[in-house]
């Protein structure tokens, strides 16, 4: 019984997980009003320029 508890449970937990992950991205974005991976690339640009 216990296997198929686990066997049905992970996956429902790994999807809310992602949704999580997914929802914290999206409002860190518009917090911090970047988007996409090059803003991030440019900011990593800057502390290694010394601006950190």
């Amino acid at each position: 019984m216990s296997q198929l508890l686990t066997l049905y449970t992970t996956p429902v937990v790994y999807l809310y997980l992602d949704r999580f992950r997914i929802r914290c991205g999206n409002l860190r974005r518009r917090i911090t009003g970047r988007t996409g991976r090059g803003s991030l690339r440019r900011l990593g640009g800057l502390r290694r320029s010394g601006y950190s």
